[in-house]
């Protein structure tokens, strides 16, 4: 039986996450854990993909160390309206886009979701250099 290969052990990584959410997958207190990071990582760019629009919603990735977290540190340097239809390019945060590992990428909504569909995709690496 193979033995699982431990995380130190895998090559750099670099990869790109896409995760999904319609209004009704967001709850109350408005953040949804999208990624766990078993290494440390750095977030090379953030796309939000708005197929519904709310147009009193903003998002923004935080990191933080629980999955059930409301609040975190912004891997952006501000956040992003989901106000209209089509593709969002965050600024990402040169001081802030190093998450440490062990901690979890969060999609922390402004008002709880009434009526946004959006697409989440991020770009990281393991290589920090």
């Amino acid at each position: 039986m193979p033995v699982p290969v431990v995380v130190q052990q895998y090559p750099n990584d670099f990869q790109i996450h896409t995760t999904f959410l319609r209004h009704g997958d967001v709850p109350a207190d408005d953040c949804v854990p999208i990624f766990y990071a078993d290494r440390t990582i750095v977030v090379d760019s953030i796309v939000y993909g708005v197929s519904e629009v709310d147009a009193t919603e903003d998002i923004e990735l935080i990191h933080a160390s629980t999955p059930d977290a409301t609040t975190g540190t912004s891997i952006q340097t501000a956040v992003s309206s989901l106000a209209s239809l089509g593709t969002v390019t965050p600024t990402v945060s040169s001081t802030n886009n190093e998450i440490a590992s062990g901690r979890w990428i969060i999609a922390k909504f402004s008002d709880g979701v009434d009526s946004a569909h959006v697409t989440i995709q991020i770009r990281f690496r393991s290589q920090i250099a």
